[in-house]
């Protein structure tokens, strides 16, 4: 069973900071004994073996993270589920996270005092610019239709990470219109605001050579320093 590293960081950053952990779901899956019983539970109606993979690779990933920031066992670390059931921790208090997936990755970011959202993408899809024209505001179109072709792909991911980062901080899922809202292109931390959601929410891509496009989001808090490992 994997582990995170020994020089792990305990102390999680203050809001406005992250602490992002990119992993291999190839070299994650074997976790289950970290998962809680609900979890094992709901493994057990996975039919799809990818599906589980993910899966156990995500949530042995983030209770391994979670113990060494709280000094408890992985497996007995209470869940709960938020708005559009996104997970939370059912103790009070100010740690946040934020689990997303790839084909290939899962990734965890974590903060304090501000929600927090995450997304990874390795691919612009094949009809990306049908995509486009569901998920872009009229001005976002315009701008992504003046991208040369070979550099669209990049341009898609920029801003598709951007969106679903903020709407996961949100824990809005696609109950929100993605053309309502609009974050634009580049790696510039930039805010915006989503119909029915209070404040704002400031967002930056997240980059590092040979890693997926990610972007982090934080609401009603400014991006500030991103540390990024791979576990």
């Amino acid at each position: 069973m994997r582990n995170l590293p020994p020089d792990f960081p305990s102390v999680v950053p203050q809001a406005g900071d992250a602490l992002v952990l990119v992993a291999r779901i190839d070299e994650w899956r074997d976790g289950e004994e970290r998962l809680s019983a609900v979890e094992r539970e709901r493994l057990r109606h996975l039919t799809h073996p990818r599906t589980a993979e993910t899966f156990v690779a995500g949530r042995s990933l983030l209770r391994a993270a979670l113990a060494a920031v709280l000094g408890e066992a992985p497996e007995t670390i209470g869940l709960t589920l938020g708005r559009h059931d996104k997970p939370a921790l059912e103790a009070p208090g100010d740690l946040a996270f934020n689990l997303t997936h790839s084909d290939e990755h899962v990734a965890l970011a974590l903060t304090r005092g501000a929600e927090i959202g995450l997304d990874i993408e390795p691919t612009a899809p094949p009809e990306r610019e049908a995509v486009a024209e569901v998920v872009m505001t009229p001005e976002e179109l315009a701008a992504f239709r003046a991208v040369p072709g070979p550099e669209r792909d990049k341009a898609f991911l920029s801003l598709w990470t951007r969106k679903e980062a903020i709407l996961k901080a949100a824990g809005s899922g696609f109950s929100v219109e993605p053309r309502a809202l609009a974050v634009g292109f580049g790696a510039e931390a930039g805010r915006a605001t989503l119909p029915g959601y209070g404040g704002w929410f400031a967002v930056r891509a997240v980059e590092r050579p040979g890693w997926p496009p990610m972007a982090v989001a934080f609401w009603n808090s400014e991006v500030g320093n991103t540390t990024l490992l791979e576990v």
